[in-house]
C-alpha cells in the first residue's frame, strides 16, 4: 500500500457504507475506473464501516472509494479508520 508504481495495476474498494441502497452512480465508476485500468473490487450496498475496512486491508488496495447519501456514517467513519494500522487512501462522495 506504498501508492501506485510504474508497471503495477492499481487496486481500489468501492463500496457503499450505511442504509443508502442507490447504487447506479458508483457501478459507473467502477465500470469507469475498470476501463482505465484499474482492479476494482466492489463490496455493494449497506456495508458497515468496520467490514469495509477489514476488506480493504485484506484485499491490500491501493485506494478506497465510498459513496453515500447520508452524512452520518461519514461522521462516524473515523472511529473506524483509525482501527486499520495501514495506510489508504480514501476518496468520499455524497
Amino acid at each position: 500500500m506504498s501508492g501506485f508504481e510504474i508497471g503495477t495495476t492499481p487496486r481500489i474498494l468501492l463500496a457503499k457504507p450505511g442504509m443508502d441502497g442507490h447504487n447506479r452512480g458508483i457501478q459507473v465508476v467502477a465500470r469507469a475506473l475498470r476501463d482505465a485500468g484499474f482492479e476494482v473490487i466492489y463490496l455493494g450496498i449497506r456495508r458497515r464501516p468496520q467490514e469495509i475496512v477489514e476488506a480493504a486491508v485484506q484485499e491490500d488496495v491501493d485506494l478506497l472509494g465510498l459513496s453515500m447519501l447520508s452524512g452520518r456514517t461519514w461522521r462516524s467513519w473515523g472511529k473506524w479508520r483509525l482501527s486499520s494500522r495501514e495506510e489508504i487512501a480514501v476518496v468520499y462522495r455524497s
